[in-house]
């Protein structure tokens, strides 16, 4: 009896263990698309902005905004897919996507000057920050079990459509005894594009036509680069939790050939700041907004490396999920922009015979604070899953309407 018994515990493990996969398929074939976009900062909530009467109090903005500035971000990114899934120890899967980033931080520097001022004779500068990107990807994903280990290889084909790199906006001040207030904003903004952008937005008579056009893409499209995503996991005790590790690094830059660039500047000079008050101060504002240069320069580059640790956890069986992860990235490498950040998250899921479900989550990705919830209704032939969540670059605003997203899914298939 006790021998049956053993067998029979053996045979329910082994039996998970080679079911057990951190995201399981529900689907032998399925088609699906999948998109996502949103924005945040990390200063001003909801309930801040929907008032009847809108009051700046400049002093309150300097004690409020963060030490490392007013931060403003958005994406968006969409991605469709065709898995095939004939057994647990195989897997084939084809997608293809697009996605964009844009992200701006204003110093907090200005905060203090706008809520302080400045003391005669000194001298302030002030930073803001601009960075974007925009690229399309395509790919293919195999996953096999050796050994015990599901390991999927995903190499991936991305072009570069858009590159802004961390371009500075400078913003100085000074003041002298005799009341002169002198201040000058300057902002080299560079754009790298896959194409010709004073083609695209020139004249009526320089405007590209259609040949111009896809002679242009067809040039974008061998200009792409090449990452590699390794994904390993592997069930600890059955399928109650499993654990994996994760990394995509770029192993062939992607190129851009046209760059666009544009200086500003601008200039405030106010003489004798009291004699306001009996019409003896003069002031003069000079503006220089510059036109774009256009150029034929190359840029190299990388998508972001990601490397971490996931893994899911089961206690009461699989109604009852918990998903936590944490990782490292570094964007722009490979160049002088690159910077790095840690990212993690924790979902629970719970869903009823895998028809109906829910999630409630917290994250910091992207250098962006969210909680999400989400929902999906599984009839086999058709899945929705759908999701938002609340983001801001601070963790307590990401609970007070200071940006949101908003995610949709649909798998067809059987």
């Amino acid at each position: 009896m006790k021998k049956l018994i053993s067998f029979i515990a053996a045979s329910a493990l082994v039996s998970s263990v080679a079911t057990a996969e951190l995201h399981k398929p529900n689907r032998i074939v399925e088609i699906g698309t999948e998109a996502e976009g949103g924005f945040s900062n990390n200063y001003l909530a909801a309930s801040e902005l929907l008032v009847k009467n809108l009051v700046l109090d400049l002093q309150a903005m300097e004690k409020d905004v963060p030490d490392s500035g007013w931060n403003i971000e958005m994406f968006a990114r969409d991605k469709t897919f065709l898995n095939v899934n004939p057994t647990s120890s195989f897997r084939l899967g084809f997608f293809a996507g697009i996605e964009s980033t844009g992200n701006m931080n204003i110093g907090h520097e200005l905060f203090e000057v706008l809520g302080s001022g400045f003391s005669v004779g000194e001298s302030k500068s002030m930073d803001i920050d601009l960075y974007g990107d925009a690229y399309l990807d395509a790919g293919a994903s195999l996953m096999m079990k050796i050994a015990g280990f599901g390991i999927t290889v995903s190499p991936s084909y991305y072009i570069p459509l858009v590159y802004i790199p961390k371009t500075k906006a400078k913003l100085s001040c000074s003041t002298t005894r005799e009341g002169e207030i002198r201040a000058r904003a300057t902002a080299d903004l560079e754009v790298f594009s896959a194409f010709d952008l004073a083609r695209v937005v020139g004249t009526d008579e320089d405007f590209v036509d259609d040949l111009e056009m896809a002679e242009q893409f067809q040039k974008a499209l061998g200009n792409g680069g090449v990452d590699l995503s390794i994904n390993v996991e592997r069930p600890i005790f059955g399928s109650m939790f499993e654990v994996g590790g994760f990394l995509r690094v770029p192993i062939v830059a992607g190129k851009l050939e046209y760059k666009a660039m544009r200086t500003v500047s601008v200039d405030f000079y106010q003489s004798n700041f009291l004699g306001k008050l009996n019409d003896e101060s003069e002031n003069n504002v000079s503006k220089d907004m510059g036109e774009f240069s256009y150029s034929k320069e190359s840029v190299r580059v990388y998508r972001p490396i990601r490397l971490g640790a996931e893994a899911v956890f089961r206690p009461f069986g699989k109604w009852f999920e918990l998903y936590p992860m944490v990782g490292l990235v570094v964007r722009s490498p490979y160049s002088d922009d690159a910077i790095f950040y840690p990212e993690y998250s924790l979902d629970l899921k719970l869903n009823l015979f895998n028809v109906v479900g829910a999630s409630f989550g917290t994250a910091y990705l992207d250098q962006v604070f969210a909680q999400r919830f989400g929902f999906f209704i599984n009839a086999r032939v058709l899945e929705l899953d759908a999701g938002v969540s609340f983001r801001s670059g601070t963790f307590t605003r990401s609970f007070m309407g200071a940006g949101m997203s908003a995610f949709l899914g649909v798998k067809i298939g059987f």
